[in-house]
Formats: structure tokens, sequence, C-alpha cells
């Protein structure tokens, strides 16, 4: 299986680079894992969830000639996105040619940015893949093109470069509505310092309280905010997993990576050479707060997608200090247990049951089994889960 070699590959590397010791092997294997990614990524054939309905309405977006006559986010669509996908037609008009430039985008972004935050690039490709991989390459297409240019962006936020930084949000807004959030990172780290700390909570609890209740209850008197904006926040204020069994299951990625943060303030404690907070450490704080804030909301959890990439160096790295400290056997132990956390929050995922949706069917079968343009096969149960959801929450938002 496709997904199974992949993941060997990945495992074989790693085994050469940091059991036997053999550093010469990062690179090149960084290289074929690479590869291997914007391959399997680039040539699938329908796989994936949302990837079915951007392939469906791929033909009806513009090309060079007719974009003049789209509006700033036209049916939701960013700018930069009518644009990338003119930009792929006119090379060649079928899919997965997109596709193709598509995963050589987010993954060079991804592995640039491994390779820029952390010194065991290896290890992040390993939870980057098992953990995301999906995710990033198979759904959420767009906003996946927004966070690659944050990922290039980021150096600007953390080194103060304002006009630069402002530029990169700019261009990702121009991909996804949801880059909106980057403009307000500077402040939330701001706020998230220690000396601000107890005035930040006492706004978070207000804005919590407020926030969620415009979001569940008064949307539609929001008249005076842009339509898209409007739809979206109506959108993932009807979620079915705004529920009690949603928060918990949507917690779970909060508490793995609050336990890698524990065991990092350890370490901070331990050792006069990590004392203070870093801009870093400061962006691993926001992340948190949007994976606490996404427990009760996934249209807020979908922020944290941007920080995703951070999340998985700020982990690899704290892993690896931690089997450096003399006493390390509860720091392994705790950062074993959020891994395990996220790892069964993840299967969780994955195995749901959708039979609901398409008879004797689960979720998984949306990637799985691979199909690729040289089969061209297509699985009906797949296509049913997909659109049959998609309706569902169709008719949940004209309900509420």
């Amino acid at each position: 299986m496709i997904y199974l070699l992949i993941l060997f590959t990945i495992l074989f590397f790693l085994y050469l680079s940091e059991i036997k010791g053999e550093k010469s092997w990062r690179i090149p294997g960084s290289y074929i894992i690479w590869i291997l990614f914007v391959l399997v990524a680039g040539l699938r054939y329908r796989v994936g969830g949302d990837s079915l309905y951007y392939q469906d309405i791929y033909p009806s977006f513009p090309l060079f000639k007719d974009l003049r006559n789209y509006g700033l986010y036209e049916n939701g669509y960013g700018p930069l996105w009518y644009l990338f996908c003119a930009t792929t037609k006119a090379i060649d008009t079928r899919f997965f040619i997109m596709q193709i430039i598509h995963a050589l985008i987010i993954n060079t972004a991804m592995v640039f940015f491994f390779n820029k935050y952390s010194r065991h690039l290896l290890a992040c490709l390993l939870l980057y893949y098992v953990f995301y991989f999906l995710y990033f390459n198979m759904e959420i297409l767009r906003e996946s093109l927004a966070i690659s240019v944050f990922l290039f962006n980021m150096k600007n936020l953390i080194d103060k470069k304002w006009i630069r930084y402002t530029a990169g949000c700019v261009l990702s807004l121009g991909f996804h509505l949801s880059a909106v959030v980057l403009f307000f990172l500077p402040f939330l780290m701001m706020t998230l310092q220690k000396k601000y700390i107890k005035v930040s909570l006492t706004i978070l609890f207000i804005t919590i309280i407020g926030l969620f209740y415009i979001l569940q209850n008064k949307t539609d008197s929001l008249t005076f905010l842009p339509g898209i904006l409007l739809i979206k926040m109506h959108s993932y204020g009807t979620r079915e997993m705004n529920n009690l069994n949603g928060i918990i299951n949507n917690s779970m990625p909060f508490i793995c990576y609050l336990l890698i943060y524990l065991v990092h303030g350890r370490l901070i404690r331990k050792g006069s050479e990590q004392s203070g907070e870093n801009r870093q450490d400061l962006l691993f704080k926001v992340f948190l707060l949007f994976a606490f804030l996404g427990g009760f909301n996934e249209g807020i959890f979908r922020f944290t997608n941007y920080l995703t990439p951070l999340a998985i160096t700020y982990s690899v790295n704290v892993i690896y200090d931690v089997t450096r400290e003399k006493r390390k056997q509860l720091g392994i132990v705790v950062s074993c247990l959020g891994l395990f956390i996220l790892f069964a929050h993840k299967s969780l995922y994955y195995y749901k049951d959708t039979s609901g949706l398409a008879d004797h069917t689960r979720r998984y079968e949306l990637w799985y089994p691979y199909e690729s343009v040289f089969t061209n096969k297509e699985h009906y149960g797949r296509e049913l889960i997909f659109y049959n959801a998609t309706q569902n929450l169709i008719d949940l938002r004209n309900k509420k």
C-alpha cells in the first residue's frame, strides 16, 4: 500500500540518521520523502473529501481572460485562488496538474519550515505525515496555500519586520479568508506574555462568553460584517461537533500539546540558558489558545492550521531535548502520552462510522484505497460519504 511505503521510507531514513548516527542521510532522505509526498498527493484521483468537490467544480473556475468578471471573494473564494487556478489551467486544464503544483507548494513550504526551525527534519516529517499530510494535501486545498505563504512569512513575524509581515498576510488572505487571523498574531503574542497574563485571561474569559453567544445565536444580526464572513460564522456555528461529545473530541489535540508545553516549561526552569520567553514560545502559546477555544467551536479550531507546523517543530525539539536530560524518564513519559492522545484523536476521526452516509463505510474510506490518475477509478462509497455529509450540513444550516 502506497501510504505504508511512505511511512516505512521515513522510518528507514530516520533510523539511519538518528539511531545509527549516519547524519549524511538526513538531506538525501528528506529529498526522497519530499518527492514521495508530491507524487502521492499530486497524482491522486478522487482521493480525499474536499478534493472531490474541487475536482468537480474545477472546470468552472475562470481562465485568465475571465478573471476580470469575478469579484473579490466571489462564491467565497479568494482572488489569489482564482489566479492560481487560472495559472494551472494555462499549463494544462486537467485537474491533476493543479494537484501536482499544489503539492509542490505545500510540501516545499513544510520541508523548508521544518529544516529552518528544527535540527530534526526527519522526525518532523514523520509527525507531519502521520497526523497532517492527508489533511493539508487533500482537504484544505485553498487554506494550505495561505498557510504555505505564512510559513515563509513567519520569520518576519519573529524578527518584527512588520511591513514585510503585513504584506505576507495580505497574500495569505488572498487565498483564504481565515488568514485574517494572521493580522492579530502580534497582538496575541504580546498579550500572552507572562507579565500580561492576568489581564489576558480576564479579557479571554469575557471574549469567550460573547464570541460563542454570537456564533451560536446572533449571526443574523451582524449585518455590518461582510457577507462571506457572516456565511462562515453561521456555518461553523451550526457544525454537528458543537456539542459535549464534539467538545471532548476536539479538546484532545489541546491536551496533547499542553503536555508538550508543560514538559518544555520544566526544561526552561531547569536550564538557565533557556530562561525567558522567545517569540516561538509565544507563538506556541497562541496555538494552544486556538486549540483550547477550538474545543468549543470548529471555526476557531481552524485557526490552529496556520501554527500546526510550528507545533510539530516545537514538539520534536522538546522531545529531543528531554532525551538529553539526566532525569528524562518523566519528560519522555509525558511527551509520549501527549503523542498517544493525538494518535487516539486521529484514529477516532479516521475510523468514525459513516454508515449513515453510505452503507457499511467508515471515514477513512475517503482516502483509502488510494487511486491514481493512471487508474482513474472511482469509489461510489467515497462519493456518497462526502456529498451526503455536505448535504446534511446544508440542511443543518437551513434549519437554524
